[in-house]
């Protein structure tokens, strides 16, 4: 259901991987859960597969937004909307050919540092710190980090050029 429904509210064609990626990119699904349930959509007719550019798409059937309009109430509306929402910034991103990357190091005093980068192709756009003094806040930080990425680069942009009224939803003429 969770497939059908991103797919049929994304409004074009993905390949395999874009797919698979903003299916289980908020935990929702796993990885495993896609691969083992994708072929089963496609051989039941819910997901069709089409040659666009020489390149391998798939869209939702009429059978397959059916059953997903149908039984996506079964999904929680804030689920469903978390999920379209965090899909198209993903699929936004790269085609804008950005990037985000979040990693925890361990220091040797024990504690950890979580690393933020974002990359515009190829190129290190923004990289952000942070010392943190447990392996739970240092997940907490990069959990939030991935899921939002476009917003923490707006922040943290906002911030080091001194637009933080941008954060407020001020202009700085208004101040």
């Amino acid at each position: 259901i969770f497939i059908l429904y991103l797919l049929g509210s994304i409004g074009r064609p993905l390949e395999f991987v874009e797919l698979h990626d903003i299916v289980v990119q908020d935990g929702i699904v796993s990885s495993f859960d896609f691969c083992m349930n994708f072929p089963a959509l496609l051989e039941a007719g819910h997901i069709s597969e089409e040659t666009a550019g020489g390149r391998e798409v798939y869209t939702v059937t009429a059978s397959g937004q059916a059953i997903s309009e149908e039984l996506s109430d079964r999904l929680l509306q804030s689920t469903r909307a978390r999920a379209l929402s965090n899909a198209l910034i993903l699929l936004e991103m790269r085609d804008t050919g950005e990037s985000c990357f979040c990693e925890t190091e361990v220091l040797a005093d024990g504690k950890y540092r979580v690393h933020f980068r974002m990359t515009e192709n190829g190129e290190e756009t923004l990289h952000v710190s942070a010392a943190v003094g447990s392996r739970y806040e240092a997940d907490k930080i990069k959990a939030s980090l991935s899921r939002r990425p476009d917003l923490y680069h707006r922040a943290f942009r906002a911030l080091l050029s001194s637009r933080a009224s941008v954060l407020r939803g001020r202009s700085a003429d208004s101040k």
